[in-house]
């Protein structure tokens, strides 16, 4: 036994990525004598005064039965709970489709340590198909989260919950863990990005502000220079007016980073921030916050590259740019600049604020006015509210259109899909950074991972002695330098041509497939033989072929084009790999709306480079003073 369970473990550990949390928890919970024994040749755990199987006498069956639902040629999204009978998961692993990804939990310890120490299981833990975890909460959410941004959000319509009998025991914890995939599903999904429109918008803020790009500085100059030291997050929430006062104490004693919504309740009772965190790409955030603003010329402005140019253009103090994705159009344009790195800021400013004291080694991040809901019928507080108007109509549970979670009191406390997307965000990073964070704003929305605690007790625990200098000392100052510019504007001039080379590129291509695409327009696909039916599948396999070319070869303009493919790719994995008149003609029907919707959307931005190039040319005439 001994011997089975050292290989499985040592495989496990090394073909399965999310293996060393779950290895680390099944070496915690050793079985021991009574625990797990065989009844009439049947494994069987002990619970609550009672023996329960495993699985049934006969396994192979039960893993039939269980199965015959499945269609063989779709590609699914399955989750098993219960590791207890491996043939079902052999089963599983061998009669699905290549494309089929296999999620199993298993909530029993007991139950896991003894399949790992007396089946052999090299196969399956080796498989890319198949994922096993177990139920630890943060192990079981960080593997979830870890699964969806892993494409397995593309079979979403082909979701099927596979349940071993015992798991009858655990009714509860099924339901939490599908509500748990479900959320981080729709967290994948949003977490795309923004339609075309927004995505151009942050394009052109982000080649308007070449010179703010240029001469930024880096998070890289902050990394670990608080470790230790308290970070208090101030955002504009509603709550926030029950306790900013207090925030006076804290000065000099945490590191103050303020949300550009909640800056002018700082200004206000006198309270000097470190930082502004700013993301939005629009110009009614630098009308509202910013201009006509005064700002101290020591607070920094940490945000993305590509938000309103005049934020960046007009701030007095040093700023810390970052690239808001890795890739696509903001990975390109920030790849430019060796001061803008990427970092996982989520979505909005509060995420920013505290991405960047994580990275800062900032413990406690103490969050004050971070209500992620309406509390009190309220949208903000006083001072950060946009209109006259900051109460919304009031809404009983129930109420179409309405979104209510758990609040700090375990009540319900009404929300938005934005806000609790941006809630989202927050707790991914908080179960990826592992730090203490405490939810002192009195109030909104349950942010998971969070010790609640009272703002005055927050302080009087966590800010206790003076921090040694701010952020803005930990910075290099930046100057403008010609000759600097006009090499980074010509960089950027032969880069955008080659992209204007690549844009060329696909749009043959998909003009190409849209001659083939056009062949079948009168087709009466219903009536057609089999063998007609695969000659067309055949001939619109191009179209799979230029999705791969984009994902693969052109990383860099991906994000125009990624809502769309996401969108066909989930449709096209629902219809299934069935050869029928009706599959093939939904199939053509996707292809050909999304080839139409692909050819305008490389015209739009073929234009924006042609743009870009023409901004970046005016700006070298600029410096030789011609223009």
């Amino acid at each position: 036994m001994a011997n089975r369970y050292k290989k499985n473990i040592t495989t496990f550990w090394k073909m399965n990525k999310f293996s060393e949390e779950v290895r680390e928890y099944l070496e915690s919970y050793q079985i021991t004598d009574g625990e797990c024994q065989l009844v009439d040749g049947i494994p069987c755990f002990y619970q609550d005064g009672h023996y329960y199987r495993m699985r049934s006498e006969q396994p192979l069956e039960e893993a039939k039965r269980m199965t015959r639902g499945l269609d063989p040629m779709k590609d699914h999204l399955i989750v098993v709970f219960g590791i207890g009978n491996v043939a079902l998961l052999r089963k599983l692993m061998q009669d699905t489709t290549s494309g089929t990804r296999i999620l199993v939990i298993e909530n029993n310890a007991y139950i896991m340590n003894y399949i790992f120490a007396h089946e052999n299981l090299d196969d399956i833990i080796a498989s890319s198909k198949i994922v096993i975890t177990c139920a630890e909460e943060k192990i079981l959410e960080h593997v979830i989260y870890a699964c969806m941004g892993s494409n397995w959000e593309n079979l979403v319509h082909n979701l099927q919950i596979l349940s071993m009998p015992y798991y009858a025991l655990y009714e509860d914890f099924q339901i939490d863990t599908v509500k748990m995939i479900s959320k981080a599903i729709l967290y994948e999904i949003n977490s795309l990005g923004n339609s075309l429109p927004d995505v151009m918008n942050g394009l052109r803020n982000n080649y308007t502000s070449v010179d703010g790009c240029t001469f930024c500085n880096s998070i890289s100059e902050l990394k670990g220079r608080f470790k230790g030291v308290p970070a208090i997050i101030v955002s504009g929430g509603p709550s926030l007016d029950k306790n900013v006062e207090l925030l006076k104490q804290a000065e000099g004693k945490a590191v103050i980073l303020s949300t550009d919504a909640a800056y002018r309740a700082c200004r206000r009772i006198g309270v000097k921030a470190d930082a502004i965190a700013s993301i939005e790409r629009d110009e009614p955030t630098y009308k509202h916050f910013y201009e006509n603003q005064e700002m101290d010329p020591d607070m920094v402005l940490i945000g993305p590259s590509l938000m309103w140019p005049d934020i960046i253009g007009t701030y007095p103090g040093k700023k810390v740019l970052m690239k808001k994705t890795q890739g696509g159009a903001d990975g390109w344009w920030g790849n430019f600049f060796p001061s803008i790195e990427w970092l996982n800021m989520g979505f909005s400013c509060a995420n920013v604020a505290h991405a960047v004291a994580s990275e800062m080694g900032c413990e406690p991040i103490i969050l004050i006015g971070q209500d992620f809901a309406y509390t009190d019928n309220k949208k903000h507080s006083e001072d950060a509210k946009y209109h006259k108007e900051n109460v919304v109509e009031e809404k009983k549970q129930g109420d179409k259109g309405t979104l209510w979670v758990e609040d700090i009191n375990g009540e319900l406390v009404r929300t938005t899909e934005y806000l609790n997307m941006f809630r989202q965000g927050m707790e991914a990073r908080i179960l990826v950074d592992q730090n203490l964070v405490i939810d002192a704003t009195e109030g909104g929305a349950k942010i998971k991972g969070t010790k609640v605690m009272t703002f005055a007790d927050a302080i009087a625990q966590y800010c206790t002695k003076e921090k040694a200098y701010s952020m803005s000392d930990c910075l290099e100052d930046k100057v403008f330098d010609k000759e600097t510019a006009r090499k980074k504007y010509k960089e950027i001039i032969e880069a955008a041509e080659e992209m204007l080379r690549d844009l060329q590129d696909i749009k043959d291509r998909i003009q190409k497939h849209c001659n083939v695409i056009n062949k079948y327009e009168s087709v009466d696909f219903e009536n057609l033989p089999l063998d007609d039916l695969v000659n067309i599948v055949v001939d619109m396999q191009a179209g799979n072929d230029i999705i791969d070319f984009m994902i693969k070869e052109k990383r860099n303009l991906i994000t125009f084009y990624q809502q769309n493919l996401k969108q066909t790719i989930i449709y096209v994995k629902k219809i299934g790999n069935d050869v029928t008149g009706e599959t093939v003609k939904r199939n053509w029907e996707l292809q050909e709306h999304l080839m139409y919707l692909m050819e305008v959307t490389t015209i739009v931005v073929t234009k924006q480079y042609k743009e870009l190039i023409a901004f970046m040319q005016d700006k070298l005439k600029q410096l030789e003073g011609e223009g």
